[in-house]
């Protein structure tokens, strides 16, 4: 995974936030299956995406309140959906105490290839339009 101009908003501090959510997924996919390091390191990731999460779409969000973005709402159900998703797979994670770094890796990678590079590019692109 690289980052690259797909990925970008030109909103600084989104962009800040994206890459240093790349950096974590670039770890996930250096580790190995099944070893008690790579557990620890799964787990502080997952742990470092609950706080993601509720940091990155909260600031998100209230960006696209700030502007006016009209399809914020729909917006919203697909962060919480992702929130749904995220959970169920950390809840079978931490049920297994196995943690998979390729399971993790391919969920993250699936968010950014339709969530990051499709819907936030909509409302960057509301914006440079002027709604």
């Amino acid at each position: 995974m690289e980052w690259t101009s797909i990925y970008k908003t030109g909103i600084d501090f989104i962009d800040v936030q994206h890459k240093r959510l790349f950096d974590e997924i670039t770890k996930l996919k250096k580790l190995e299956q099944n070893s008690r390091e790579t557990n620890r390191e799964v787990y502080r990731i997952l742990n470092f995406l609950e706080e993601y999460i509720i940091i990155h779409f909260s600031e998100e969000e209230a960006y696209m309140d700030k502007i006016g973005y009209d399809d914020i709402i729909s917006h919203k159900s697909i962060h919480s959906n992702f929130i749904k998703e995220f959970d169920t797979l950390k809840n079978r994670l931490d049920s297994d105490g196995n943690y998979n770094p390729v399971q993790l890796f391919f969920f993250l990678i699936k968010w950014l290839q339709q969530h990051i590079a499709i819907e936030d590019q909509k409302y960057v692109n509301y914006q440079s339009i002027g709604k």
